[in-house]
């Protein structure tokens, strides 16, 4: 049984890991949206 809840701490570290991951792309991809806006605003007042 000791086994089994180390597999399951293991299972619950790399699901914690992908959810970061996760987070850090999101705020990435969030980041290039708003940096596409701003560039096409702009283009569009110029």
């Amino acid at each position: 049984e000791g086994e089994d809840e180390d597999k399951t701490d293991l299972g619950s570290n790399s699901y914690l890991g992908f959810f970061f991951l996760g987070l850090f792309y999101i705020s990435v991809l969030d980041a290039f949206i708003i940096y596409v806006f701003y560039v096409y605003f702009e283009y569009l007042f110029i």
